[in-house]
């Protein structure tokens, strides 16, 4: 690999940790300013930024390991990309979840409410 690829690679892998500070840094400071009703809400969206933060920090460790040649760091940074991936469809999956629920009990609500 040149020394060109080596440097863009790395530009990128830092390019890529100020965007994962841009959105996680916020996320926890707007999680702790806001009140005990929406804090379910803060909660994922932290659970999210750091499932974005171990996908990101996987790639870059990855990364490191072509650059150096370290298959024992591709294969961990590999690791913690599936690991933060999994995390980010397991939100999607709970937060489809939620909002099938929340639809069905409003649903049986209306159908009782509708027979009176």
């Amino acid at each position: 690999m040149s020394l060109f690829q080596r440097g863009r690679k790395l530009a990128i892998a830092i390019v890529a940790v100020v965007i994962v500070l841009l959105v996680s840094v916020p996320a926890k400071a707007i999680a702790a300013s806001l009140s005990n009703s929406q804090l379910v809400a803060s909660t994922e969206i932290e659970r999210r930024a750091e499932a974005a933060d171990r996908e990101l920090e996987g790639y870059m460790q990855k990364e490191n390991g072509d650059a150096v040649g370290s298959p024992a760091d591709q294969v961990a940074g590999r690791a913690k990309q599936a690991t933060g991936a999994a995390q980010t469809r397991l939100e999607d999956a709970t937060s489809e979840a939620k909002e099938q629920g929340e639809s069905l009990v409003d649903r049986v609500k209306e159908f009782f409410e509708s027979d009176d």
